[in-house]
């Protein structure tokens, strides 16, 4: 017999006292007296035990634990990945558009993140909700509030090489010194004198002792 002692206790303290101290042990919350228990007491006791119990409202039951269900869980998992993919990519998209001269800044940032947070997706990052961001909060259509690297001048153009001449055996460089020109022929003198006036503009004499052979 399942008997809970504390509501007996509770509601009948004299019987609670006839029945510890006939079967020797003071109980405490449900106990099931077993028979050899229940032979320690006259049978007027056991009837009187019999008609409490039955007087006392049924123990509802324990309701069973919630069964888990093995398509919840599969389908959790795959939300888990394809929210770990959705991040991947959307990180990768930010590094992109930084790549294309959004400066990487803590106020870009506040900006993208309130963004996503503020939209229907409710904080959901996806490389489509970065897009999104930056076309209403870049230029053009949008609020133009996050900043951008400035563009770099694309770098200066060498001038081109001046071409180096082609001569002869016997002609003489442009750049020739006076003394290798005293050196030269008469014929090599004439050529230089009329190259570098081709190249100046102007006739130019040669220096030093050969200005009077021309």
């Amino acid at each position: 017999m399942i008997i809970n002692f504390d509501a007996l206790k509770a509601t009948d303290p004299g019987l609670y006292k006839i029945v510890a101290d006939w079967v020797g042990l003071a109980f405490t919350g449900q106990c099931e007296l077993q028979p050899i228990q229940l032979a320690a007491l006259t049978p007027a006791m056991r009837r009187r035990l019999s008609d409490w119990k039955a007087q006392q409202p049924a123990t509802p039951a324990e309701p069973l634990p919630e069964q888990i269900k093995m398509s919840e869980v599969e389908a959790e998992q795959r939300q888990d990945i394809q929210r770990s993919g959705d991040v991947a990519r959307a990180t990768q998209r930010l590094k992109e558009w930084q790549d294309a001269g959004l400066e990487d800044t803590e106020n870009n940032a506040n900006l993208i993140r309130d963004f996503v947070n503020d939209s229907a997706v409710k904080g959901y990052w996806s490389q489509e909700i970065v897009d999104a961001a930056i076309a209403n909060l870049g230029p053009g259509k949008g609020t133009n509030q996050l900043t951008w690297k400035p563009k770099e001048a694309p770098p200066a153009l060498e001038p081109p090489p001046e071409p180096t001449e082609v001569l002869e055996g016997w002609q003489l460089p442009l750049d020739s010194d006076e003394y290798t020109m005293k050196r030269a022929s008469v014929r090599a003198l004439k050529d230089l004198v009329a190259r570098r006036r081709k190249v100046t503009g102007k006739y130019l004499r040669p220096s030093g002792s050969f200005g009077s052979s021309f």
